[in-house]
């Protein structure tokens, strides 16, 4: 669900966040909690507008990465609150590893300010009071939360900073993923002992909560090295090597009925509007909720398309990963790759990017390790 905007970068709310959401209100509500001293009512309420206080914080401590990445060129496709903080869609990895290390520490390095600020505000405001209480726990727990995010545990904030300076040393990214990733589990499985310590120490909540974490970063890190081998396996290929060619597009004129029609009949969900032997924009199902009550029999298509100036699109020569990992981040179902004349070349969608990875390993399989392609891609998959 889309909250809103900062800076003009999406914020969205995962359904899971309701979890934590209910989860901290609870704890915090309580008769143990910081606003123990208040009415049943009044500690409710403190304890929400808190809650609603630390997830701010985590958007601030995102907005840090996205604002960052930004910096450097690198398209940031949104962030998402879900059950373990928030994440910050960067769409595609740093070309540098100071840049990623710049991305993946400004989080915490915002968090840490945060935090201090809190603390001194919490150290101005009258002792005793819910405001007191509810800023001295936003301090600690945003100073926490970039302890947290600085343990070289992959995916973490520290882990990428890691990565980053295993990838200066070694200039290999699958080296540095790999020795990062290994660093991720062992990290894991400590917090994993320390998860079960507390849960038969009796202190069963924060006992839970830690091995849920340990297992986001465990599993975490191996999906990403999952991705960096598979996805490495496609080399030099580039987009306009697995666009899928359109079978067919329409006009502008034409009537948004008609266009429905033709969509249906030809199982697309998406259409190239061509004006001239130019693409000047893209009609996808979503867009007919911009008809608003107006009729579609005498609408015609440019008025609700998606205009080219406002497409994610790629050119024919980016690298398939990138755009794979673009379309990957994107809430849409197909990315358009269009050359420099403004001519669709075709569309990748998510079937493209299982075809192709298919065909590649059944190369492979099939040559037994033979051919340069099959060579390449068993020294990824090692």
């Amino acid at each position: 669900m889309l909250i809103g905007r900062i800076f003009g970068i999406p914020v969205r709310v995962d359904a899971s966040w309701l979890v934590v959401f209910v989860l901290f209100a609870w704890m915090l509500a309580s008769g143990a909690g910081p606003f123990a001293g208040l009415p049943a009512p009044w500690r409710l309420l403190a304890a929400v507008l808190t809650v609603l206080a630390v997830f701010a914080c985590i958007v601030i401590h995102e907005t840090a990465h996205a604002l960052v990445a930004r910096r450097f060129g690198i398209p940031v496709g949104g962030i998402t609150l879900f059950v373990f903080g928030g994440v910050s869609q960067i769409e595609t990895p740093p070309d540098r590893p100071v840049q990623e290390a710049a991305v993946a520490a400004a989080g915490p390095l915002a968090s840490i300010v945060l935090g201090l600020l809190l603390g001194l505000a919490a150290w101005l405001a009258a002792p005793s009071t819910a405001l007191h209480e509810a800023l001295l726990y936003l301090g600690g727990l945003n100073l926490a939360l970039a302890a947290f995010n600085l343990l070289p545990a992959y995916p973490l904030d520290g882990g990428r900073v890691l990565h980053a300076a295993l990838l200066g040393m070694t200039g290999s990214r699958d080296r540095a993923t790999a020795i990062a990733v290994g660093v991720s589990t062992a990290v894991g499985a400590m917090m994993l002992g320390v998860a079960l310590l507390l849960f038969f120490a009796g202190d069963v909540v924060q006992g839970i909560w830690i091995g849920l974490l340990a297992w986001f970063i465990m599993g975490a890190a191996r999906a990403e090295r999952a991705s960096d081998l598979t996805l490495g396996g496609l080399g030099a290929v580039r987009a306009g090597d697995v666009a899928d060619p359109p079978e067919s597009g329409t006009a502008p004129q034409v009537s948004c009925a008609q266009a429905l029609e033709q969509m249906i009949r030809i199982s697309h969900r998406a259409l190239a509007v061509n004006a001239d032997g130019h693409l000047s924009g893209l009609l996808t199902l979503s867009d007919f909720a911009k008809l608003e009550g107006r009729n579609p029999a005498s609408t015609p298509v440019s008025a609700i398309m998606t205009p080219l100036p406002q497409l994610r699109f790629v050119t024919p020569e980016v690298p398939a990963v990138d755009a794979f990992r673009s379309l990957a981040s994107s809430r849409f179902h197909q990315l358009p790759v269009v050359d420099e004349g403004d001519r669709l070349v075709g569309f990748i969608t998510r079937a493209t990017v299982l075809r192709s990875l298919q065909v590649r390993m059944e190369a492979m399989s099939s040559t037994g390790g033979r051919s340069p392609i099959s060579r390449e891609l068993r020294k990824k998959s090692l």
